[in-house]
């Protein structure tokens, strides 16, 4: 669960539109242009969220299709090998030391009002993981992506563990073909072979 620090510009756009996709692509390009105007910093997909809670699943599954769809592409957090508030400050001395030079999206699941629900966010800047538990984790991120995949106001435990799976996944997966997309602008992609 994340808290966005810095929003100078963002853009949200829910994953049911049928532009869903391409618009959140251009808005990737947008704000890595924005963030790293000479386009030569490589980027790195750090996906973060626990495949133990349904709504804090959003990041490992995003990680985990975008393996599946270009394997080169520098991915830190997957289903098989989430990114989660224990691992999470190890899994960043490690990008400073191994990947020093890289733009950094961070991708995480968040809470918002329930008008909100499905909503899906890119800002510049970092996000902080756990503000929704009240855990101190790092900020991370030269951008962030994040899903609102239920409401606040009842427990956030609570608000995760019963939030429909259906929700989740189909999120990740227009967030990965999204990012596919914005990797590889020139590049025809058929949807039907996407996971």
């Amino acid at each position: 669960m994340l808290t966005r620090l810095l929003t100078p510009k963002s853009y949200s756009y829910h994953y049911n539109d049928d532009a869903c996709v391409m618009d959140l692509k251009e808005a990737l390009l947008k704000t890595v242009y924005s963030v790293d105007p000479s386009l030569k910093r490589h980027r790195l997909y750090l996906c973060i969220g626990s495949d133990r809670s349904t709504g804090d699943s959003l990041g490992p599954l995003v990680g985990t299709f975008l393996k599946r769809i270009d394997s080169s592409l520098l991915t830190i957090g997957s289903l098989d090998e989430p990114v989660h508030a224990m691992n999470l400050p190890k899994s960043i001395e490690l990008i400073k030391l191994k990947y020093q030079d890289t733009l950094v999206i961070a991708i995480d699941a968040s809470l918002g009002r329930y008008s909100r629900i499905g909503y899906i966010n890119v800002c510049p800047g970092s996000l902080a993981p756990g503000m929704a538990f009240n855990k101190e984790l790092p900020a991370v991120g030269d951008l962030s992506i994040s899903g609102v995949v239920s409401f606040r106001g009842k427990s956030e435990l609570e608000a995760l563990n019963s939030t429909r799976l259906s929700l989740v996944y189909n999120m990740a997966n227009i967030i990965a073909h999204a990012l596919y997309l914005a990797q590889h602008p020139h590049m025809p992609m058929n949807f039907s072979d996407l996971p």
